[in-house]
């Protein structure tokens, strides 16, 4: 990944996200795109609505402070060695994306999340939930709070259900950009049968150096974060399919509990539909 794009609206969990990227980019001597969207405000005209006063000329005056605010942030990516480009943009963040995507053609998007459990967000989901439902690069998710340390392994989540070779060897390559090991990890039930690594992945990559850990845990996040915990910072990748509404809300992917729940960084790559 050469190219990221990095997703802010100025708070506390923007910047926790840019930190993350800003050590990324360094270890992938990557170049940024710090992306900035916001929506629209009209004036109001009748005096019997009760919403906050607009003032006539806000956009141009608010389109400005953004700008100069993201050059202060962007700052902070060139004062490491990293080029970035900053764009301030009206519209919704997922259209914004798109847009930007298409022009730049950034391999991974990078966006924060704060801790919120409500019912509504398991609903209707987050930010990250809602880009990696409509973007076809990566999409890396970063909580608040997030582990300080240099990433030390990537750690990848396997299903072993799915054919996930095109999502190992993106992470293979990641791997070696970043000189770090590749930890293949399979959280099963407690009592469970034994798990092996799936012949398509012993017979995909006979030569790639990687461990392989069977974690039992009651659930997915529980075991993950249990497992990353106990050594070197973790970088979490997962792969998943793109799933329509009404099949996540009857069966929830893991990839989309971890973007909502998740405590540590994720990277989610998309498989592909066979």
């Amino acid at each position: 990944m050469k190219s990221l794009l990095v997703a802010t609206d100025f708070s506390e969990t923007s910047l926790a996200a840019e930190d993350f990227a800003a050590r990324l980019a360094v270890r992938l001597q990557a170049h940024v795109y710090l992306v900035h969207s916001y929506l629209p405000a009209y004036p109001v005209t009748d005096p019997m609505v009760m919403v906050p006063l607009v003032e006539e000329g806000w956009e141009e005056t608010y389109q400005k402070e953004a700008e100069n605010r993201l050059q202060q942030r962007a700052e902070g990516f060139r004062k490491h060695g990293i080029p970035c480009d900053t764009l301030v943009q009206i519209g919704p963040l997922t259209d914004v994306v798109l847009a930007v995507l298409q022009e730049t053609a950034a391999e991974c998007v990078i966006v924060g999340r704060t801790n919120d459990d409500s019912w509504m967000t398991e609903l209707l989901g987050t930010q990250a939930t809602h880009l990696f439902e409509n973007v076809s690069v990566p999409l890396l998710m970063v909580p608040v709070p997030v582990r300080q340390g240099e990433i030390g392994r990537v750690v990848y989540a396997t299903s072993t259900e799915f054919d996930e070779t095109e999502a190992l060897e993106k992470v293979f390559v990641l791997a070696r950009a970043l000189s770090v090991p590749v930890e293949i990890v399979k959280i099963s039930d407690a009592g469970g049968p034994a798990q092996q690594v799936p012949d398509s992945i012993r017979t995909r990559f006979p030569d790639q150096a990687y461990t392989f850990q069977q974690v039992e845990a009651p659930a997915l996040a529980e075991g993950l974060e249990a497992y990353a915990h106990q050594g070197a910072a973790p970088l979490l990748v997962m792969g998943a399919h793109h799933r329509n509404v009404i099949t996540e809300l009857l069966h929830p992917s893991q990839s989309r509990q971890m973007l909502l729940h998740g405590q540590l960084p994720v990277l989610i790559y998309h498989l592909q539909e066979k």
